[in-house]
């Protein structure tokens, strides 16, 4: 149990690891696309400043030529009969000049719209890239203040479980213990129960050698028992003979002791 709760909450720091690399990568790719359209802004903003020199420039140009086009046409007027082909010829000049301006300025007003239409996108952009940033600093600072909490939780998680493992690595040292102390003292039994065996043992070899021995000698008492026999009832016979006369002589002196006087 206490190392599936473990595991689990190894799989979700790991998980909330991921998710921050995740929001760490996606913020990354914000801060390049913000750069991206930094750069292009700038370099329209370039573009549109260059242009719109040209545009003074040009305009300065314009005005001094059309200030030389009077002069021009007042003297013109003055020898219009005199050289009508230049005339003509400063005409043309003045309108293809004139179609050169107005090119320009369409050019100048797309691109003023084109960077007016970027600038608000970027804006947009910018306050989306701020608000992401703002939204993404703010799940990363959550997110690692979770996983902050499911490290602690982990640490004290796991040191309760160290303290579980030494407590159980304590009480089987000391299960081992007592398994050594009851197999010595069963060994030492063992060895006490050894040699009472062999001590009956022997006793029983010595108790069965002196059977042998008794059973020898009275085999040999029986061959002896038969003379024995007659030899012990002769005497018997002999005793009751002998204490048949003592009694007959004792009868003999009690009977003379009646009659004394």
């Amino acid at each position: 149990m206490d190392k599936a709760s473990r595991h689990e909450l190894l799989k979700i720091v790991e998980g909330q690891q991921e998710k921050l690399a995740k929001y760490e990568a996606k913020l990354k790719d914000l801060v390049v696309a913000y750069k991206g359209l930094a750069k292009e802004k700038e370099a329209l903003d370039a573009s549109f400043k260059i242009l719109s020199q040209k545009k003074k420039e040009n305009g300065t140009s314009q005005s001094e030529q059309n200030q030389k086009n009077e002069d021009e046409n007042v003297s013109s007027e003055e020898n219009q009969f005199t050289d009508p082909l230049q005339a003509a010829s400063k005409e043309s000049d003045t309108e293809e000049k004139s179609d050169a301006d107005s090119r320009e300025s369409d050019q100048i007003k797309t691109l003023s719209e084109s960077l007016f239409t970027l600038t608000q996108e970027k804006s947009k952009l910018e306050g989306v890239y701020l608000a992401d940033k703002k939204r993404l600093l703010q799940e990363n600072e959550d997110l690692v203040k979770k996983i902050n909490e499911e490290k602690e939780k982990a640490n004290t998680e796991f040191k309760r479980l160290e303290t579980q493992i030494q407590e159980l690595k304590m009480r089987i040292r000391e299960q081992q213990a007592e398994r050594e102390k009851e197999q010595n003292d069963h060994a030492l039994m063992l060895r006490e129960l050894q040699k009472l065996l062999a001590q009956e043992r022997a006793s029983k070899d010595q108790l069965e050698n002196q059977v042998d021995d008794l059973k020898f000698a009275l085999s040999e008492k029986n061959q002896l028992l038969p003379s024995m026999s007659q030899s012990y009832e002769k005497k018997i016979s002999d005793l009751t003979t002998q204490l048949k006369d003592v009694k007959e002589q004792l009868g003999v002196e009690r009977k003379k002791s009646r009659e004394a006087p």
